[in-house]
């Protein structure tokens, strides 16, 4: 990310994976998306997978509930064959700290638990 914008730094041979950037870029992130759900070799899913995780982060979509378990799915084996990936793994570890707190925010009102307490773990406090 440089000015609001993604970049990868590395090529991406990838027209569709490409596309999905370029739509991000524009604030069109339901094209982005759809670009995604395109991106299905096995080499396209790493990148794929933190495009989705920039689009589930932004205010204006509604796909974490989806996005951040799928993103686990993925990460987690892959960096246990390339621990020397140390930018994925910073992703790994915010994917990991976001799914525990939206878990324990999404709890915070069942019955024997304290919202604020609970909305407190969520936030790490």
């Amino acid at each position: 990310m440089a000015d609001g914008k993604l970049q990868w730094r590395q090529r991406i041979d990838s027209a569709v994976l490409s596309e999905a950037i370029k739509q991000y870029n524009t604030g069109d992130f339901n094209a982005a998306l759809t670009a995604l759900e395109r991106a299905r070799a096995p080499r396209e899913q790493i990148v794929k997978t933190v495009i989705m995780l920039w689009i589930a982060g932004r205010l204006e979509t509604e796909i974490e509930e989806e996005a951040v378990p799928k993103a686990l799915e993925i990460l987690r084996p892959y960096l246990s064959q390339h621990p020397h990936e140390y930018g994925l793994a910073q992703h790994l570890s915010d994917t990991e700290i976001f799914q525990k707190a939206m878990n324990l925010h999404r709890k915070r009102g069942q019955l024997g638990k304290n919202h604020f307490l609970e909305n407190d773990k969520a936030i790490g406090w």
